[in-house]
């Protein structure tokens, strides 16, 4: 009985966590991500005036051919102005070896892409796509969103 209830406030003390706002995932086709396949995720934002940071997570296999990704990113405000962004992250080292969290051959990855304070309250819409040459980039799981208080 002990060992049950340590266990469940062991999980319920990892599972909080008092600075996500939002966290959302969106799985790439096992036959690749198409250039043309762009990811949207939609978050209403109430609190205005407040600092934010956006991060993008990623997990990649053994498929991947890159030691880079290059995304581009198109943040969407509440009032219809929007940021672009070309993103360049790491996901492995000079050697070849997978940066990332994972022990098995899919590495997840947190990449932080934008902090900013957001003065308006409504519905942001955040869309991404890949920017390497392949057109059809294989070796990408997922990819999500993750918004936290700053």
């Amino acid at each position: 009985m002990n060992k049950f209830i340590i266990l469940l406030l062991s999980v319920l003390f990892i599972s909080c966590d008092s600075t996500r706002l939002f966290e959302e995932y969106s799985s790439i086709n096992r036959k690749g991500w198409h250039i043309d396949s762009i990811k949207t995720f939609d978050y209403y934002f109430l609190n205005p005036n407040s600092k934010m940071k956006f991060y993008i997570g990623l997990r990649n296999n053994n498929e991947f051919l890159y030691s880079n990704l290059y995304l581009f990113s198109k943040l969407t405000f509440p009032d219809g102005n929007y940021r672009l962004d070309t993103l360049n992250f790491m996901l492995a080292n000079k050697n070849g070896k997978w940066l990332g969290n994972g022990i098995s051959e899919i590495k997840y990855n947190l990449f932080e892409f934008n902090n900013s304070i957001y003065e308006q309250h409504g519905n942001y819409n955040i869309q991404i796509g890949h920017g390497m040459r392949d057109s059809i980039l294989v070796g990408i799981e997922d990819i999500g969103i993750r918004i936290e208080k700053n």
